[in-house]
């Protein structure tokens, strides 16, 4: 484990920090994502990211709410009275925790190193530009800051996790993203006992590191819980979307362009997993099961992407399309085709019939974000021309 520090970017850094007894903060920047690790003294005091703050808390703090005195202490209802977005809120709660005697030196020291471990997994890598700035912050309870020993525990963890997570071919930043477990109906009918009790957890509201606190609450076995992960992945099970900060504080929306997304397919199972995809990047969804009924509901919907099925009993998929094409509401809809079947006379007849992109089934996360990805660029490229 020796080598985990020698090989770490942050390691040399929070040395040379110690060494000048600096306070401040260290900004790590991965294109367009940042964290701030704050030092008093050259010690490690906290480690933020504007990404998931309020969910890091909540799993570093929840097991504390029974294990402490005077009736319990809550780390999710200190943390809504204290919580501002340019403070160091978590600290706050954790000293005054301290104070009063709900937590202990240790428990205390074990939540700040279990959020360290989270934030060094994503930034203790040879792509992250690293930047000091010298600020003076309030002095904080010296019992709140990590020793050596510990900040050195952290990144041998973080190290291990990134090795296994490596290995897994799963990027790195989608550990803080949902994940909804994919069955088919003969796999939901005949469940394995692994998945029984695997399937739950995956319900699109939990991110790794939630499911990993649920599978291996004492973390010795997170590499076992990556492979599980892996697996599901490789066989297509698994679905990751983008998933929202608990709400502890009010702060401006980002705006971002919101698609309306309509799929168009006689098969349940694919539309409910193109569905799951479209809700989970907060795009709006419309199902259409029943192809019969497709184009008024779609004429009726104007979307601006629609997942056309080819093979449709009763309608013929390449007719569809054309039906399409010739509503006028519908000039600027991107209509992806779906299916099986994947020759270069499939993919001509797809765009003889009006067919924008072609998507070769089975449906993934990947070609799904890829078409609506290449649907946004279009008219972005249109705007300009108009």
């Amino acid at each position: 484990m020796a080598d985990a520090l020698s090989k770490s970017p942050l390691h040399a850094l929070l040395v040379a920090a110690q060494h000048q007894q600096a306070t401040g903060y260290l900004v790590a920047t991965i294109g367009q994502d940042s964290w701030k690790i704050w030092l008093q003294e050259g010690q490690w005091l906290w480690a933020e990211g504007v990404r998931h703050r309020a969910r890091r808390w909540q799993r570093a703090t929840a097991m504390y709410r029974t294990a402490s005195k005077m009736g319990g202490w809550n780390g999710l209802k200190a943390a809504q009275k204290l919580a501002k977005p340019d403070s160091l809120w978590e600290i706050a709660c954790l000293q005054e925790a301290l104070e009063a005697g709900h937590l202990g030196v240790e428990q205390v020291r074990e939540a700040i190193a279990r959020v360290a471990v989270e934030v060094c997994f994503l930034i203790d890598r040879p792509e992250t530009q690293f930047q000091w700035v010298p600020e003076p912050i309030a002095c904080w309870d010296g019992r709140l800051l990590l020793t050596s020993e510990i900040v050195s525990k952290v990144l041998k963890r973080s190290d291990a996790i990134q090795c296994h997570w490596q290995r897994s071919e799963l990027q790195a930043s989608w550990v803080d993203r949902g994940w909804y477990l994919v069955q088919s109906e003969s796999q939901r009918q005949t469940p394995t006992t692994s998945l029984l009790n695997f399937a739950p957890l995956l319900n699109g509201q939990r991110t790794f590191w939630d499911v990993a606190k649920k599978l291996d609450p004492d973390g010795n076995n997170v590499g076992g819980v990556v492979k599980i992960f892996q697996l599901l992945w490789q066989q297509q099970q698994l679905i990751t979307m983008k998933l929202p900060d608990l709400p502890l504080y009010q702060t401006q929306a980002i705006k971002r362009p919101l698609l309306k997304v309509a799929c168009i397919d006689d098969d349940r199972f694919v539309c409910e997993t193109i569905e799951k995809i479209i809700h989970g990047e907060g795009h709006e969804f419309i199902g259409c099961f029943n192809p019969i009924e497709a184009l008024s509901k779609v004429i009726e919907a104007k979307p601006d992407v629609i997942f056309l099925d080819l093979v449709m009993p009763v309608v013929n998929g390449h007719e569809l399309c054309r039906q399409l094409r010739r509503v006028s509401n519908l000039s600027h809809t991107s209509i992806v085709v779906c299916t099986g079947a994947d020759g270069l006379i499939d993919r001509a007849m797809a765009k003889l019939s009006g067919a924008t992109y072609f998507l070769s089934k089975p449906i993934t996360p990947v070609k799904v974000l890829r078409e609506l990805a290449r649907h946004q660029q279009s008219q972005v490229i249109f705007s300009g021309l108009g």
